[in-house]
């Protein structure tokens, strides 16, 4: 948790990212559900995937505004290794599944734009 001293702006970080997964995650299994139809969502599954690596990266980032805003003796040096894990891991997301270009480029000509 982040407190009951936590501001605005931090409870507002923490909302965002809270609702982009829940989204992703609803994205994620309405794609299983078209997968065990038989169905074949190549343009679905690029779009879910570049803004789940888009995600991906942007949450150490939430992650350390977040600790940066907590007062001095709740950031503990756990979070403190884990966050700068996961800002050194962040840059590898981009090649899991394919790069951005790549993704992307499914995408546009799912949607005929290619």
């Amino acid at each position: 948790t982040v407190g009951e001293n936590a501001t605005r702006d931090v409870r507002a970080k923490i909302g965002r990212a809270s609702s982009h997964l829940f989204t992703l995650r609803q994205m994620s299994l309405s794609i299983a559900s078209m997968l065990s139809e038989g169905k074949l969502p190549n343009t679905e599954a690029a779009l879910v995937k570049d803004l789940g690596t888009h995600f991906q990266q942007e949450l150490p980032q939430i992650a350390r505004e977040v600790l940066e805003a907590l007062p001095a003796s709740e950031r503990k040096n756990t979070y403190r290794r884990i966050l700068d894990r996961g800002i050194l891991a962040a840059p590898a997301y981009t090649i899991q599944g394919g790069t951005t270009e790549i993704l992307r480029g499914i995408i546009a000509r799912g949607l005929g734009l290619r």
